[in-house]
């Protein structure tokens, strides 16, 4: 097979580039990722802190008057307070072996037909990561329940984890790195999704790794490392911890309400976080319009079978009623399909967390963008770098292409949001891949 130049197939690149955007590839697990690119105000900026103001008391001070005597009381106004919010870069980087050409006319036809399938996988794998980060607190993956030094490691939640994905392992407190015997990021090598397990590359040995540990992407380090920034680090009820350097403790308004299910999720649990909103927030928006529900289909499962019942039994006395002709359509149900809970859209996105849904406010939120997803030049405006032997020192039939981004997600007003927490799954959920 001949080598193909790589002003040549810097031209592919471009092509599909041009062809199709990077958000237009993306696929159901990076569905919220595309959404949230749609909803959320972009500030492009600098590397730099951006200063949000976030608003952290009440409005309007309502009161007895006397107008008639001019005593028209002392007026009040929502006061805000500067969040900070600093993007973080990400990259993707592919490496393609021209093994994978098929047989065409010409050899052109055939390295575009390649390019172009392996351009598009790259950038899903790339806007499904920016999904799964977007639903990570702090960018947690998940936390090791089985497993220390070893290469095989039983996770709390399989669904963010693909072939090859680097990772970073880091104590409970995300103050201990662990490292692994090369300093590499060690690659997972594969995924049980069944059991739970991934299996890697290399384990991590250094740092005295234990249970508990918390797995992230990999190109993390050193002690308590910044990362993108997902909606659950937003919606907090507890009056600890801080969001953008501001406390909780201190001003309530940062707050989010909160509702806890402690059983399959049903339609009171959303009247209960509503009530809790409407105590905290008199002033909410039009949610039907305004709001949407996000979570896993687990989450909304409780809630889609209550409904499935209660729509047969509507269906039922409509067959006593009538002439038992009329058709079940009207009230089908599809436990994998968009629908609404008490009222508000709900969006299914499969990276988001079983135990709890959000309710989030599409003015609330915003992207800082440094840099949009492009392709990383390599050097003289090249997009594909040949891999060099280190042997021979002469190309291989294989070459490095990536994209870069930097970014940042904030919320302008967690406490006019509202989520709720503990969450059962049905019977036999769990067991689900």
């Amino acid at each position: 097979m001949a080598f193909i130049e790589s002003q040549v197939a810097d031209t592919f690149v471009d092509k599909m580039r041009k062809k199709k955007p990077l958000v237009d590839l993306v696929p159901y697990a990076s569905r919220f990722y595309k959404w949230f690119g749609k909803v959320a105000e972009v500030e492009v900026t600098t590397n730099n802190d951006l200063k949000i103001p976030v608003r952290v008391g009440d409005g309007a001070a309502v009161s007895y008057g006397d107008f008639d005597q001019g005593a028209a009381g002392e007026g009040g106004s929502p006061s805000f307070k500067k969040m900070l919010s600093r993007p973080k870069q990400i990259q993707a980087i592919s490496q393609l072996s021209l093994a994978g050409m098929k047989h065409t006319d010409t050899q052109e036809k055939a390295a575009e037909n390649l390019f172009t399938y392996a351009l598009s996988d790259h950038a899903k794998r790339m806007a499904s990561t920016f999904d799964s980060l977007l639903l990570s607190p702090a960018g947690v993956f998940a936390t090791v329940t089985t497993g220390t030094t070893g290469t095989s490691l039983v996770v709390s939640d399989v669904r963010h984890f693909y072939e090859g994905m680097p990772l970073a392992r880091y104590a409970s407190d995300m103050n201990t790195p662990r490292t692994s015997a090369s300093g590499k990021a060690p690659r997972v090598t594969g995924v049980n999704r069944l059991t739970k397990t991934i299996t890697l590359n290399e384990g991590f040995t250094g740092g005295s790794p234990v249970t508990a540990d918390l797995l992230l992407l990999g190109g993390l380090t050193g002690a308590a490392p910044s990362t993108i920034l997902s909606i659950y680090d937003f919606h907090q009820n507890a009056a600890t911890g801080t969001v953008g350097g501001l406390s909780r403790g201190t001003y309530d308004q940062l707050r989010s309400a909160k509702a806890s299910a402690g059983s399959m999720l049903n339609i009171m649990h959303g009247y209960a976080a509503l009530f809790a909103l409407g105590q905290k927030r008199p002033e909410m928006v039009d949610l039907q319009k305004e709001a949407v529900w996000i979570g896993s289909a687990g989450a909304f499962a409780g809630n889609a079978i209550d409904v499935t019942q209660r729509q047969q039994i509507v269906f039922n006395v409509k067959q006593d009623e009538g002439s038992g002709a009329r058709k079940p359509t009207d009230y089908s149900f599809n436990i994998l399909a968009d629908g609404s809970f008490v009222g508000i859209p709900t969006m299914l996105c499969a990276h988001a967390k079983d135990d709890r849904i959000e309710l989030l406010i599409k003015k609330n939120w915003g992207k800082q963008v440094t840099i949009e997803p492009q392709p990383i030049d390599w050097g003289n405006g090249g997009r594909m770098f040949p891999v060099i032997d280190s042997v021979t020192f002469t190309p291989k039939y294989q070459y490095l292409f990536g994209n870069v981004a930097e970014f940042q997600i904030y919320c302008v007003d967690p406490g006019s949001e509202a989520y709720i927490d503990n969450i059962a799954l049905p019977a036999g959920w769990s067991a689900l891949a």
